[in-house]
C-alpha cells in the first residue's frame, strides 16, 4: 500500500472533497522549486480538464472541513495509471506516426505533415480514451485510512 496525506476541503452529504498535499518524499528534496513534477502537476490537470489535487472520497471516517488525514491505495493501481498515462500514448505516437508516413507516402505527398497529425491526433486520443477508459473499468481506489491528529 501506498500512503499520502491530505485535507478536507469541503464536506458534502455523504462524500467529502480532499486536497492532496506534496508527496512525502517532496520534503527532503532540494529542488522543490524547481521541479518538473510540479511544472507537470499544474499542465496536465487542465490539459486533460480534470481537478489537479482534488479528490471526491465517501465520508467513512466521519470527518470535518479542514481535518488531516491520509490516504491509501495499491501499487497496482499505481502502475496501471502509470501506464495508461505515459507509456500508452508514446507507443500511440510512435504507432500513429508510423501510419501517417504510411499513408503520405502512399499519396505520393512529401514532407512529414501527415505523420506529424497523425502523431498527435494519437497521442491526444490515447490520453483521452485511456484515462476514460481507466475511469470506467477500473475506478479509483484511494480510501482514507486514517485521521491524522496534529500534536
Amino acid at each position: 500500500m501506498l500512503y499520502e496525506s491530505a485535507w478536507v476541503v469541503e464536506v458534502r452529504q455523504s462524500t467529502v472533497l480532499v486536497q492532496v498535499g506534496t508527496h512525502s518524499s517532496c520534503s527532503h528534496c532540494g529542488v522543490q522549486q524547481s521541479c518538473n513534477n510540479n511544472i507537470w502537476g499544474r499542465l496536465l490537470p487542465a490539459f486533460l480538464r480534470v481537478p489537479s489535487s482534488y479528490l471526491e472520497l465517501p465520508n467513512i471516517l466521519n470527518v470535518t472541513t479542514g481535518d488531516k488525514i491520509e490516504l491509501a491505495t495499491t501499487e497496482n493501481h499505481l502502475l496501471l495509471t502509470t501506464f495508461v498515462v505515459y507509456l500508452l500514448p508514446i507507443i500511440v505516437l510512435l504507432f500513429s506516426a508510423w501510419i501517417g508516413q504510411v499513408i503520405s507516402t502512399q499519396l505520393l505527398l512529401e514532407g512529414e505533415l501527415f505523420s506529424i497529425f497523425f502523431a498527435m491526433m494519437g497521442f491526444w486520443g490515447s490520453l483521452k480514451v485511456g484515462i476514460r477508459l481507466l475511469r470506467y473499468y477500473y475506478p479509483c481506489d484511494i480510501t482514507m485510512v486514517r485521521k491524522i491528529i496534529d500534536e
